[in-house]
Order: structure tokens, then sequence, then C-alpha cells
């Protein structure tokens, strides 16, 4: 009998011990669950204690943070620090890199001596964190013009660039053309002397503007320079080269497409030329821009050798093609759903031609990304399940207050 009563005292105990377990729960970057896009260069975490033993408080805790998920490579720990804070807790001498994104967790131990650490899946990703990091981006803003339409009026004032590389005889940029036969062509001449050649086509008739030496800047073959031509109110345009002005003359220099042209010498010689980092600029918007680094590229005719675009003549003109690469673009917006779903549109062309991207929890047991395409009216969708967050994780209340809402941020990349 004495036996028995041992033995079911051991299991009260053990069950006692098992219901007492300590867990750590609701781990937040800056008050937000796995933010992203997060531009501060101090970073704060906050986590709940979850026991079913009276009096529980904290009185340690240790953060890591990792560059992986399976914390292989820690970039950052705050070693044990005897403390009960566990909101807004400053990762002090921890200093983020711009677009990155980090892992954490955190493991407390608590008055009644037990210890435990978090195994939720949490991570924030940094922004573009400084001044130069945004450098070169643009707002995206809504328009006030008609749905599909490209431009708010006349492009007057712009810039080109490019760098080049001649490897034989020249190199010729064409912009302002209206079409393949009207248009200009400013030429980098090192056949003999260096020179500046501005070309003029009219109705596919050549002509020779004017011929200068170059002489304030040192251009060689084999040598890469930078080649800028800025335009001001479509009628003077200005010639630098590495940021040396060499040329200015006015002429009608409307914007239209642009290209590049090596032909060949009086002793039939072609001439040849590398070309990368093209970009074109209206203010501070970026127009058109080709760095040469895919399988693809926004002109015809060249090759792709080494990230660079390859021209050779006789008789070679790569044309900009009409159906340009796509341009990148980020939309993150902040929600709260109350009920069913929560969608944004984006990429319309007209007001029955555009995405829609919805996150979803009406009808499927977990919650999806319900991706939309509409084609003229014409409706195609599909689902991805969203296995970090349940139903209950993302919706709000059916009444919001400021206690009771659940706040969100989404970004589409």
């Amino acid at each position: 009998m004495k036996k028995q009563i041992f033995f079911l005292f051991s299991l009260f105990v053990f069950h006692l011990s098992s219901a007492f377990a300590l867990d750590v729960t609701g781990l937040r970057t800056e008050d937000y669950r796995n933010p992203v896009g997060i531009d501060k260069s101090v970073v704060h975490f906050s986590w709940q204690l979850e026991s079913e033993q009276r009096g529980v408080v904290q009185t340690s805790y240790n953060v890591q943070v990792a560059s992986d998920a399976a914390f292989g490579n820690v970039v950052w720990q705050s070693g044990t620090v005897n403390s009960d804070a566990s909101v807004f807790v400053e990762a002090n001498g921890f200093t983020p890199a711009a677009e990155t994104r980090y892992y954490w967790r955190v493991t407390v131990t608590d008055n009644k001596g037990e210890t435990a650490t978090s195994t939720e899946k949490a991570y924030f990703e940094t922004g573009l964190m400084t001044a130069n990091g945004w450098a070169g981006t643009h707002w995206i803003k809504t328009s006030t013009n008609e749905a599909g339409s490209e431009s708010e009026g006349p492009i007057t004032d712009y810039e080109v660039e490019v760098k080049f590389n001649i490897k034989q005889l020249a190199a010729g940029l064409i912009f302002a053309a209206s079409d393949h036969s009207n248009y200009y062509m400013w030429q980098v001449n090192t056949n003999g002397s260096v020179r500046f050649r501005p070309h003029r086509w009219s109705g596919g008739n050549p002509s020779l503007i004017s011929e200068a030496a170059i002489t304030r800047v040192s251009v060689k073959n084999n040598e890469q320079h930078t080649l800028k031509v800025v335009v001001t109110n479509a009628n003077v345009a200005k010639t630098y080269i590495d940021n040396v002005l060499i040329d200015s003359r006015t002429g009608d220099f409307a914007y239209g497409d642009f290209g590049f042209r090596e032909d060949y010498d009086n002793g039939n010689q072609p001439e040849q030329a590398y070309f990368d980092d093209f970009i074109v600029r209206s203010g501070d918007k970026v127009l058109l821009e080709e760095h040469f680094d895919g399988s693809t590229c926004m002109f015809s005719s060249g090759t792709l050798q080494d990230g660079q675009f390859y021209v050779s003549g006789p008789a070679t003109y790569a044309w900009q093609q009409k159906v340009a690469k796509p341009v990148r673009f980020d939309v993150e917006y902040d929600f709260t759903l109350v009920n069913d779903n929560a969608s944004i549109c984006f990429s319309a062309t007209s007001s029955d031609t555009y995405m829609m991207w919805a996150i979803n929890t009406l009808d499927v047991a977990q919650p999806v990304v319900r991706r939309h395409v509409y084609l003229n009216g014409n409706l195609t969708y599909s689902d991805t399940p969203i296995t970090a967050f349940s139903k209950t994780d993302l919706l709000a209340s059916s009444t919001i207050s400021s206690s009771n809402a659940r706040h969100h941020t989404c970004a589409l990349i």
C-alpha cells in the first residue's frame, strides 16, 4: 500500500511541474510583428511571459540577433541582463545594416527558477536607413491623368548619361529621335586625334554639324568614360565627358527615342565600342535605365558581353526597343482587417485592367494571399497560403478601438 501511494504522488508532482512550464510569446520589433522596412538605427524588442503559476516575474533575459533563421550566425546578443524589462527593450550596441533581414529570439529566467527560450519565428527587415541609401529613389504618387495615359505633358528638360569604352575608332550616342530617319548622333572619335563630331539625320539624310578637338579631358581607346547630354527647354544641349563640359549648342532636341551607332572609316575599318550604365532622367525622375546585367536589354542589334553592351560597325544601329525592361517598384501599406478581406489595386492601365492582391480570410481555413488579375474585365486568380499567421492573428474585433484593433503592414516588392 505504501508503494502505491508513493507512485500516485510521483505522478501528481510530474503533472504539476508540466503545467507550470514557462513560455515566451508575443515577440515584437518596434511594436510590430515581423515588420518590413524599418529605418531605425536603434532597435527595440518586446515579448510576453506565459505561465500558469501565480506571481511569475522575469528576473533576467538574453536577446540574440542572427542573420539566419537557424541562428548559425549570431551577429549580436545582449548577454544575460538581470532585469524584469520585456517591453521596448533597447538593443544597446547593435547597429543594423540597411536592406537586411534579421532573426531574433530571447531567453528568459523567472523568479520560480524556470528558464525558457522563445520558439516563435521572429524577424525584422531594415529599409534604406540613411540619406545615402535613399539617393536616386523616387516617391510613387497617384496621377491626375486619365487611366492609361503616359505623361503629364511634354518632356522639355532631360539628361541622358552613358558610360562608353571605345575599342576602335569611335562611339556614337543617338538621342532626340522622332523616328529612325530624324535624330541627333553625338560621336566621340579617336581616329587620329580625339574629336567631338555631332551629327544630325533629317529625312534619312545625315550631316556633320561641326567637328572639334577634345582637349579639356583625356580620352583614349580601351578606357571607360562617361558621356552626358543635358537638354534644357528642348532646344539647348550641353555635352559633358567625365563631368567636363566639352560642347554647348542649340537645336531641336525634343525628347524622343535613344540608340547607339557604329559605322566604319574611309579604310573600311569598323567602329567598335562598349556601352554601360545607360540612364535618362527628367528632374528627379528616372525615365529609362539599363545596366546591361541581364540576359536581355532594351536595345537591339548589339550584344551583351561581360555586363556591357557591345556594338560594332559597319552601319549598325542599336535602337531603343519600344518594350523596355519592367520598372521595379515597391508598394507598402498599413491595414486593419475587420472582416473577410483586405485588398489593394495596382498596375492599372484602365478601369477594367489591373491587379488586386487580397489578404483573404473569408472562405479558407488558413489565410491566403489571393492574387486577382483583371484583363479587360475578365478575372483570373490564384491563392498562396499565409503560413506565418492564423485568422486570429490577422482579424480585429468587429468593433475597432485603440485597444482591440490588430494593425498590420503589407509590402509588395
